[in-house]
């Protein structure tokens, strides 16, 4: 939020969660994640409009997910590389695959709801792509 905002200084942080598990959280879980993390659920009238807030926030990033998943898997590599060290030998190749696919879908699912969640509150901009792949 911009320091020009009157709003300034005002604790964000409980509408920035809400906004995180309905954005990161399949719908039918939210209620459920929401009380596990000591949130009070929407109500029933409100929580179809917070799922359609959640789905416009993350339609904007679809023009993103290309290069975000891309940059995500080889991220993943990465991390999996570093996190095993000197050990990476001596783990199955497929077992390090699937560690490096698993992290790779956190990476991309986090980097994506984070980019939305941004662009949401106005913290960044990117112009629209014109229909360009």
């Amino acid at each position: 939020m911009s320091h020009d905002n009157p709003l300034h200084g005002l604790d964000w942080t409980p509408l920035l969660k809400h906004r995180l598990v309905w954005d990161l959280v399949p719908s039918r879980k939210t209620e459920k994640v929401m009380r596990q993390l000591g949130m009070v659920p929407p109500s029933t009238d409100a929580a179809p409009e917070m799922y359609l807030e959640s789905k416009r926030r993350l339609f904007r990033v679809a023009p993103l997910l290309k290069d975000v998943t891309a940059l995500s898997t080889l991220s993943a590599e990465i991390l999996i590389a570093t996190i095993l060290g000197d050990t990476a030998e001596e783990v199955p190749a497929e077992i390090r695959e699937a560690l490096a696919t698993q992290y790779g879908e956190v990476i991309r699912v986090g980097a994506l709801v984070i980019i939305a969640n941004l662009l949401d509150t106005g913290v960044i901009t990117f112009p629209e792509r014109n229909g360009r792949e």
